[in-house]
């Protein structure tokens, strides 16, 4: 029960926190959100069980739109969730069958970000179908809007989400030990 009781804690904690960077950084774009909230996902695949990752990586696109954070175009919200539902669910599955990484392996820390690494592009693979190629045509939007959402969901996807590749193992190496005590 306790176990339970810490892992709502902390998905709690981990959705206020997505919320909160969310509409602190809006204003000063993709290039800075993108990889904050990409990071947290990622962070939130390595220190939580698979269910709140999950959790956390469907509804966060959902609640940024009800704010008015990203994307104004509703259609493209589900396969913004899918996407990342595809990051949180190959991270958490390597994270459950590791268990933990290990900072002194190079070997691990090699496959941590090989893996962090194909998630981002599976992600933006998501994203690519989705909505370049199936929901943008349905929207019927002028060549310039069509142009830019392309490049916001294909290149910048892949700029922020390599980023959060980036920053995610020294972060998470410094979050570990308060995650180790708290939320598990």
């Amino acid at each position: 029960m306790k176990s339970r009781v810490r892992q709502l804690t902390a998905t709690a904690l981990f959705i206020a926190l997505l919320v909160t960077i969310q509409f602190m950084f809006a204003s000063l774009g993709q290039w800075i959100l993108g990889p904050l909230v990409n990071l947290l996902l990622m962070l939130v695949a390595f220190n939580l069980d698979w269910r709140s990752a999950m959790l956390i990586g469907f509804i966060s696109p959902f609640i940024a739109f009800m704010f008015g954070i990203g994307t104004a175009l509703f259609p493209i919200v589900p396969w913004i969730a899918l996407g990342n539902l595809v990051l949180v669910g190959v991270l958490s599955l390597f994270k459950h069958r590791s268990k933990q990484i290990d900072y002194r392996s190079i070997k691990q820390l090699i496959t941590v970000v090989v893996i962090a690494g194909c998630a981002v592009l599976l992600k933006v693979t998501v994203y690519w179908v989705g909505i370049v190629l199936l929901t943008i045509p349905l929207l019927n939007l002028p060549a310039l809007a069509v142009t830019t959402l392309t490049y916001s969901f294909t290149v910048m996807q892949i700029f922020t989400g390599f980023v959060g590749v980036a920053l995610v193992l020294p972060i998470h190496y410094l979050v570990q030990p308060i995650s180790r005590r708290y939320f598990q």
